[in-house]
């Protein structure tokens, strides 16, 4: 075999493998542990340096690459810093700009195996593809709140907030809430002077604990402040992890073909 083919599907074995692994651990503890999360960077960045040794340098090979990687590690980490992504994600998806950061594995795609010319880089394609798989679910979610829960809806917030609640919230008792694990209020119980203030907001910050919000809730139904009964809404947040699987086996199946067409059709 080929030692360029050999890298690449070691290159693809290994990180559908790790993406896998992590997506369990996205689900069930929406925690990965970080010597997992840095080995699979350290073991990416290797594998990349081994990979391009074994490239003929041009200029568009070089700028290629950088688009990659400025891509692959700018846009996660500005999700990051304002919140909305954890560290374990935005590692994976420099990972993946590493593992794969040019355009060697359209050659294994089924549909863009034998299309030549020029392609987009691949960390592009994946987290599209991630977004559009969470864009396909969006609808079934928000049909589902609007017959079942939609009485629910607070009505003394903005429509913009109310839409959020739609695509990322679910209404629950706050009894239910309790038994759950990792999942986060938006609808928030601050007490004060006055009483209980509740806040609505409109998403969580990635360095939350839930237990913290747990011990709240107890606290004030302890008190007699609030009713276990009442509903809140809440955010198991996203498991990006998973889609990001996702992203890369539609990848594997058809490459950047309809973009190359959508593309061709623009120009």
């Amino acid at each position: 075999m080929d030692i360029h083919v050999l890298i690449d599907l070691v290159k693809i074995v290994f990180s559908l493998i790790v993406l896998f692994i992590f997506s369990i651990y996205d689900i069930k503890y929406r925690d990965i542990p970080d010597i997992y999360v840095w080995s699979f960077l350290g073991i990416s960045i290797v594998l990349f340096i081994f990979t391009i040794t074994q490239y003929e340098f041009t200029v568009f090979l070089i700028s290629f690459i950088m688009m990659s990687l400025l891509f692959g590690g700018g846009v996660p980490l500005a999700l990051y810093f304002l919140g909305y992504m954890g560290a374990a994600d935005v590692i994976a998806i420099v990972s993946l700009a590493f593992l794969f950061p040019y355009t060697d594995i359209y050659k294994y795609s089924l549909l863009t195996s034998g299309v030549e010319g020029v392609h987009i880089p691949p960390v592009f394609v994946i987290i599209l593809y991630s977004t559009i798989v969470y864009l396909v679910y969006l609808p079934f979610k928000i049909m589902y709140i609007l017959l079942v829960h939609r009485d629910k809806l607070p009505r003394n917030i903005s429509y913009l907030l109310k839409l959020i609640y739609l695509l990322t919230g679910t209404p629950m008792k706050i009894s239910d809430y309790l038994r759950k694990k990792h999942y986060y209020p938006l609808t928030v119980f601050k007490e004060n002077d006055q009483g209980v203030e509740v806040i609505y907001r409109s998403s969580f910050s990635v360095e939350e604990d839930y237990i913290d919000h747990h011990e709240n809730l107890k606290r004030l139904i302890s008190k007699g402040k609030i009713s276990p009964n009442n509903y809140i809404w809440v955010t198991y947040g996203i498991p990006y992890i998973v889609l990001l699987l996702f992203g890369l086996v539609m990848l594997l199946i058809i490459g950047d073909y309809p973009l190359l067409l959508f593309l061709k059709f623009l120009v």
